[in-house]
């Protein structure tokens, strides 16, 4: 089995879109700047084992579960750009849900699950598995999970590098690609079905 770089790295960028570490570290600073840095990588650890293992699942029995429940890969692919573009126009809008948790499991939630690993992540995660194969959807999970865990790590140096407005920005530019994507879907989803 080759693997195909192209579709590799279209795969990890899409899947750090829906992630969208650069929209979420400064919540992340928000949320831990009383913490302790040894804590603080604590979080992010945790973080990246509950994406992975997550995300892992979701691409490894996707299929699985559209077979219990009787639904076809065609229908998630339309629900899934449907929900996608919710998400899109919620980065595009700028919504930033307000957290709290416990230091100890902040990484797991609310940052590893919900606001990382969300319902777009699972979805995009089934749709790339689906699409590309198992193979490139476990590598763009790893990739995009290491791309999360650098992000947070140097956060504060993002911070002071682009700082609010420009985490702002990247997550609108990142909303727009992610609604066109998710408008792709559901139309491939349409031209299956019909």
């Amino acid at each position: 089995m080759t693997l195909d770089i192209w579709v590799a790295l279209k795969s990890i960028f899409l899947l750090f879109i829906i992630t969208d570490p650069l929209g979420n570290f400064p919540i992340f600073l928000h949320a831990m700047k009383n913490i302790k840095k040894e804590k603080r990588m604590s979080a992010i650890n945790h973080a990246f084992i509950t994406v992975v293992v997550v995300l892992t699942l979701f691409a490894l029995f996707g299929n699985s579960i559209f077979e219990f429940f009787n639904v076809s890969y065609q229908s998630f692919l339309i629900a899934g750009g449907v929900l996608l573009f919710f998400v899109a126009v919620s980065m595009i809008k700028g919504n930033k849900e307000s957290l709290s948790g416990n230091p100890k499991s902040f990484g797991v939630v609310p940052l590893g699950i919900p606001l990382v690993a969300g319902p777009g992540a699972m979805t995009m995660t089934v749709l790339l598995s689906e699409t590309f194969g198992k193979l490139i959807a476990i590598l763009s999970i790893l990739a995009a999970g290491g791309l999360m865990w650098f992000t947070f790590k140097y956060a504060d140096r993002l911070m002071e590098l682009i700082g609010e407005n420009g985490s702002d920005t990247v997550t609108r530019v990142m909303g727009i690609i992610l609604g066109v994507i998710s408008v792709q879907f559901v139309i491939t989803g349409l031209q299956a079905v019909f």
